[in-house]
């Protein structure tokens, strides 16, 4: 043993571990609302895409038919430009400019959005467990809705909820037709 060997301050040392801390909550609390905010913008533009036309008189953003540009607005409001519904429609589906990706990537993004800010919140008096598991739950039900959506969009045709991607059907082994 060294007997001139400084002598390292605990008390410091347990301080900037709390500063430290403070900084990766805060950090975290940061990207979950920068998540939040992207989902916005993206959110945004998915609509303003489709429903412009409602809204701000632009253009409809397919190549409607002409006796279809008086009533643009009720058009694009039809499920054949639906962007994600309970079930896949029986009338083809038409995709509108980039809709689908930005209404995926938004909807992933809020629900990893919402998951973070709750996982966030851990460590404050007044949440509770059931409090972080809610908002992780939610967020896992955003994602879920934007995966199809986002799935759509890469496949360039209507892809339903039902409808799961091979690595489901290897990984479940056959266990999706037990009841």
């Amino acid at each position: 043993m060294v007997q001139d060997a400084p002598v390292v301050a605990t008390g410091l040392t347990v301080r900037a571990t709390a500063v430290v801390g403070r900084a990766v909550v805060v950090l975290v609390r940061v990207v979950g609302v920068v998540l939040l905010g992207v989902s916005v913008v993206w959110g945004w533009r998915a609509s303003w895409a489709r429903f412009g036309v409602c809204f701000g008189g632009a253009e409809p953003p397919v190549g409607l038919p002409e006796h279809r540009r008086a009533s643009a607005c009720v058009y694009m409001q039809d499920d054949t430009y639906a962007q994600y519904m309970a079930r896949v429609p029986e009338v083809p589906w038409v995709p509108i400019e980039d809709v689908a990706r930005l209404e995926g990537l938004s909807l992933i993004v809020l629900g990893v959005g919402v998951a973070v800010v709750a996982v966030s919140l851990v460590g404050r008096w007044f949440v509770w467990l059931l409090s972080v598991v809610g908002g992780v739950g939610v967020g896992a039900v955003w994602v879920a809705l934007g995966v199809p959506v986002l799935r759509t969009a890469l496949a360039g045709e209507r892809v339903g909820y039902g409808d799961e991607p091979s690595w489901v059907r290897r990984r479940a082994g056959g266990l999706r037709d037990l009841r």
